[in-house]
């Protein structure tokens, strides 16, 4: 008996070692044939773009900008709100000593190592923050000069301006009599005939920090000496660029609307296949004037309507940067577009490309010009890095 019951323990032991020894992989091979499935890769040039102009509104944006270089010319319209009845009464019956604007500055633009002079005028005309940015031509302005800004712009830069006291007046008097005329608020611009001073920016309303617009009111009352302070109220900038559009680049430029539209065709991939990695590569143009904010990059959206290229679905966009921050001849962006491939692939949306446009495209004036689909070298022209999985 004892040994029959050794014989079988080594056959037992025996048949244990044999079903070890087979590939962990294959338990489950049977159920699914991996034979069917292939990974590829595949590089797609992009088979059309196109610039166009957008008309966006800037009065959302973290800074409000002014002034005038390579063709572009900005404006910024803010109006102060926050003075109460109490204030209006004291106000009144004042004598007004000073007025003083303060600035922070956030933001340059190719802008002159050297003093510049702005202008504050009154605005004539009604407006709000959602104005387009091509409105310049529909808004009026006061003639007269009621404040000025001479000075090296550098960024950090704090600036006080100091505003006529009769206008400052106009302005109380407008918020607490119902009867006097309206007021509309203040306009700063670049002095007119200006074309190089450079663009900078100062921090809006919409950041409600202590770096936001402040008007600062000093006066006299009863022999006493006080002052008030209002750091609330509306803004926005117009900003337009003359030039013509390039229609042999990729032209993207914030603050004015300029914005681009990049297709490739996907009907070479079936529709069983699942994108495991795609990529956008964009190469820049060397005479093109970059970004300066921060982060130096592009935002890319899903255009859902192929006559109407900003119509776009805002629940998928990427951005992209420098693939190699140090190189400066032909740098390339590189954007992550594996979502929206596959939502391609998949008919999820139908392929009608996508919009190309600046990030900070209500605070800046960053332009990034690319290489087209038209170009030349096709080394140059924007391409789409597929690896994908098909069956």
């Amino acid at each position: 008996m004892k040994i029959l019951s050794l014989v079988a323990a080594l056959i037992f032991i025996s048949l244990n070692l044999i079903s070890c020894s087979e590939n962990i992989s294959s338990v489950g091979g049977g159920l699914v044939n991996q034979s069917k499935f292939t990974v590829a890769d595949t590089s797609l040039i992009a088979t059309g773009d196109s610039t166009f102009h957008s008309n966006i509104a800037n009065g959302s944006g973290y800074y409000n900008l002014v002034g005038a270089a390579n063709s572009v010319e900005a404006k910024t319209l803010l109006n102060f709100i926050g003075l109460s009845v109490g204030d209006g009464d004291t106000l009144s019956s004042v004598q007004l000593a000073t007025c003083e604007m303060q600035l922070h500055v956030g933001y340059l633009w190719n802008m002159s190592s050297t003093a510049q002079q702005f202008e504050i005028h009154e605005i004539l005309t009604p407006w709000t923050a959602t104005i387009p940015i091509d409105s310049s031509d529909n808004i009026s302005f006061s003639p007269t000069v009621c404040g000025t800004i001479n000075q090296i712009i550098a960024d950090t830069s704090t600036i006080i301006v100091n505003l006529d006291t009769s206008e400052v007046r106009k302005w109380i008097t407008a918020l607490t009599d119902s009867t006097a005329p309206p007021f509309y608020g203040f306009a700063i611009m670049p002095q007119p005939g200006a074309t190089n001073t450079g663009i900078w920016g100062f921090v809006t309303f919409n950041a409600l920090t202590s770096s936001s617009p402040l008007l600062r009111i000093r006066y006299t009352k009863n022999g006493v000496e006080d002052s008030v302070s209002f750091s609330y109220g509306n803004d926005t900038f117009l900003a337009k660029n003359s030039s013509a559009l390039l229609p042999s680049l990729i032209d993207v430029q914030a603050g004015v609307g300029r914005r681009s539209k990049i297709t490739f065709d996907l009907s070479s991939l079936v529709k069983q296949s699942f994108i495991n990695n795609a990529s956008l590569e964009l190469t820049l143009n060397p005479q093109s004037a970059h970004g300066t904010s921060t982060p130096d990059s592009v935002a890319v959206l899903l255009i859902i309507n192929s006559q109407y290229p900003d119509t776009i679905n805002g629940s998928y966009y990427y951005y992209g940067k420098r693939k190699d921050t140090t190189q400066t001849a032909n740098p390339v962006y590189s954007i992550p577009l594996s979502t929206f491939a596959q939502l391609w692939v998949n008919n999820t949306y139908a392929n009608d490309g996508i919009l190309l446009e600046a990030s900070g495209e209500n605070s800046s004036v960053d332009r990034y010009v690319f290489y087209s689909s038209h170009d030349p070298d096709p080394a140059k022209r924007p391409v789409l890095h597929l690896t994908y999985t098909k069956k």
